[in-house]
């Protein structure tokens, strides 16, 4: 079950985080809905545009976005190119970088083997003046 959100209570929130809203109306011209009336199952009824455009237009007025009316496919896409072209929002990249010295190994090899070095010439390869 999908919880729906109040399209106003949208707006208060998007409001309150800041986010800038672009609406888009979209409408593919007249449609027809099913409607049941008593005994007349099935009977077709013009249906009223169920856009929103005053709604859509305060969203977008209130988040400081902007309402846009599309008719088609290729008009959605003119819509979003000119969003597009609109929102260049910079984007800031942090990287991390693990670094995991490894030479420790390698020190404490050299120290073990001056010390063996130290302790052999001041015993079995001593010189005698």
């Amino acid at each position: 079950m999908h919880k729906l959100i109040d399209p106003l209570t949208a707006l208060e929130i998007a409001k309150s985080k800041g986010v800038k809203v672009y609406t888009i109306g979209m409408s593919a011209g007249p449609a027809t809905v099913m409607e049941n009336t008593g005994n007349e199952k099935g009977k077709k009824n013009p249906a009223v545009d169920f856009l929103d455009e005053a709604l859509l237009q305060k969203i977008a007025a209130e988040t400081g976005g902007q309402y846009f009316r599309a008719r088609d496919k290729e008009g959605l896409k003119i819509i979003y190119s000119q969003i597009d072209q609109m929102e260049k929002s910079k984007v800031e990249i942090t990287s991390f970088k693990r670094v995991e010295e490894k030479f420790l190994p390698f020190v404490l090899a050299a120290l073990a083997f001056l010390f063996i070095e130290l302790v052999l010439r001041f015993s079995l390869f001593r010189k005698f003046p």
